[in-house]
């Protein structure tokens, strides 16, 4: 991830890609310590002028993957990278589920359901870098590589981030999603994605929401012709990969919320969401929320799938999947919709409702999860307390000191509203936020220093701090 200079905090979770390969140089003589050190003050200097630019949304996509990186207790599902996966990506041990050969026929021409994407957390464009990787190993056939340099050629070389997602999506969205609705094998539109995300990494968002509507397209194709399949749901998931900033898969699984009547017709998604690549099971867990919500809207039923993971980090990622969905699926009147909070007097009413919701939340264990369920929702809830906390660093294009007093008094009322949850969901709610300081203090070690400060307990201000540095330290690295 050291190649990208722009950081994302990844929602919605999901995978840590491996790092990638570098050449070994020969030995070279010690260079002087001095002008080692000028150059890594000036590159961090650059850096973190570089790291502001970034949108607030787009550092909230990112705060599970950050969060769940330090407070798992389980630690055997990975957080989800920002990081596109490239042809030069180090090989995962996981082999790609076969697929049938797909001859499907094509849908009937422009039904409003597709032309009329409604999938959320499209938020623009945070590279930086337009560094990328050979695409060609992605691309298996004439039609791939077609479609490859089609969907290519919306986004220029030379377009600024503003027009890349403003000026360049509709011809990306077009193409793909008719592409999706098209073709006899919708999955030559994933690998098309793929290709692109690895030659061009700077359109990882912006080709989010269409990436939704191409997963889901091709999943209900699948699905006239196999069923819920819980091996071809894999398959599928294993062939959206992380693209798109997890859009592939999304979409996919927002099929499978759009389809599902009963709570037990989730049970082939989560299997599939086991039996496909680990290293994107965050996405996987996150999406799952996303669609028990539009299945079901209801906190109960929804979280009684969640209980269908079998470790307590997934079901967690699944609650708070439930939580995002919530807010996103608000009527784009509601002024609460898409979780907007630009004036102060209204956090208050925002928070209350958090917690509301989590008082909504089932609190006897499932059969097949141990845990208070109430959990998913404790520590889940800190991904909607912080959007509006960010929207203050944002509001100043990311520069700290003229908004600090604002944006410290945003942070200690989401302190205290964590510390409305009962026992042990205050403190769950408290440690979340650690990590996510060294992006809200805009990587600057001071700030994120006072932030922690106002930890109303030692213990969880000392380890706010070790975390938000680490984060800090880690966006710096090479």
């Amino acid at each position: 991830m050291a190649r990208f200079l722009a950081v994302v905090l990844v929602s919605t979770r999901k995978t840590v890609c491996a790092a990638p390969h570098r050449a070994i140089a020969p030995p070279r003589p010690a260079p002087d310590l001095r002008a080692i050190f000028a150059v890594l003050m000036t590159v961090s200097r650059v850096r973190r002028l570089l790291y502001l630019s970034i949108p607030v949304l787009a550092l909230l996509l990112g705060i599970t993957a950050a969060l769940y990186s330090t407070s798992s207790p389980s630690g055997s599902s990975q957080p989800a990278s920002s990081t596109p996966e490239t042809a030069s990506t180090a090989p995962s041990a996981h082999l790609e589920i076969d697929l049938p050969e797909l001859d499907l026929e094509p849908l009937d021409p422009d039904p409003a359901w597709w032309l009329n994407s409604q999938a959320p957390g499209s938020i623009g464009v945070v590279w930086i870098t337009r560094e990328g990787a050979d695409p060609s190993s992605l691309l298996k056939n004439d039609t791939q590589r077609q479609l490859y340099e089609d969907l290519r050629a919306c986004f220029p070389e030379d377009a600024s981030n503003e027009e890349l997602f403003l000026g360049k999506t509709g011809c990306f969205d077009e193409k793909a999603i008719r592409a999706a609705a098209s073709l006899p094998d919708p999955t030559n539109v994933f690998s098309a994605i793929r290709a692109l995300n690895t030659a061009r990494p700077d359109v990882f968002t912006v080709c989010h929401n269409a990436s939704h509507k191409v997963g889901e397209i091709a999943l209900r194709r699948v699905v006239k012709e196999y069923g819920m399949d819980k091996k071809i749901i894999a398959a599928l998931l294993d062939r959206g990969a992380n693209a798109c900033m997890g859009g592939l898969m999304h979409g996919t699984l927002d099929a499978v919320g759009l389809l599902a009547e009963s709570i037990d017709e989730f049970a082939p998604a989560v299997e599939a969401c086991l039996l496909a690549n680990p290293s994107n099971l965050g996405y996987c867990t996150d999406a799952i929320g996303h669609a028990t919500w539009d299945a079901f809207a209801d906190t109960t039923s929804a979280a009684e799938v969640c209980s269908f993971f079998k470790d307590s980090q997934s079901r967690r990622e699944c609650g708070e999947g439930i939580l995002m969905r919530i807010y996103q699926r608000k009527e784009t009147t509601d002024t609460w919709y898409e979780g907007t909070v630009k004036d102060s007097k209204d956090l208050p009413r925002w928070n209350a409702e958090i917690i509301e919701i989590c008082k909504s939340w089932p609190a006897t264990p499932f059969p097949t999860a141990p845990e208070d369920p109430r959990e998913w929702c404790w520590s889940g809830s800190t991904y909607l307390f912080l959007k509006p906390v960010f929207q203050v660093l944002e509001s100043k294009g990311g520069q700290i000191q003229p908004v600090f007093d604002e944006l410290a008094d945003r942070f200690k009322q989401t302190l205290e509203s964590c510390a409305k949850f009962p026992a042990p969901g205050d403190t769950l709610c408290m440690e979340r936020l650690g990590p996510s300081v060294g992006h809200l203090a805009a990587f600057e070690e001071e700030y994120a220093r006072k932030l922690c400060a106002l930890y109303p307990d030692e213990a969880l201000a000392a380890s706010c701090t070790k975390q938000a540095l680490q984060r800090i330290e880690s966006a710096y690295a090479e």
